[in-house]
């Protein structure tokens, strides 16, 4: 329990919820959970397109981290054990981007 509490107390500016509420802000997960869904369905179920689980989450966390920013993208492909035998994909990627 004291545990639980010591959590509150230090979260508690996290926890303003009237605050959030009268700034507009959602403070639920909902409309962040139903625009995923929407975007993730979009994204797989194309014409003729069919992904088993695991092809859909490789796919997602790629795109996921393509668009977090070429420097996270480029150090995620750096650190790959086949780095040395890929094409030069920064310059590619880069101008797909531009």
């Amino acid at each position: 329990m004291a545990k639980a509490h010591g959590y509150f107390v230090r979260h508690a500016a996290q926890m303003d919820y009237p605050r959030y509420r009268a700034l507009g802000l959602p403070i639920g997960s909902g409309i962040v959970e139903g625009a995923c869904r929407t975007l993730v369905k979009e994204r797989l179920d194309g014409g003729g397109m069919w992904w088993s689980e695991a092809g859909a989450q490789t796919v997602g966390t790629l795109r996921a981290l393509y668009r977090s920013g070429l420097d996270r993208w480029h150090h995620f492909w750096d650190g790959a054990p086949y780095a040395t035998r890929r094409t030069d994909s920064r310059a590619r990627s880069e101008s797909q981007v531009a």
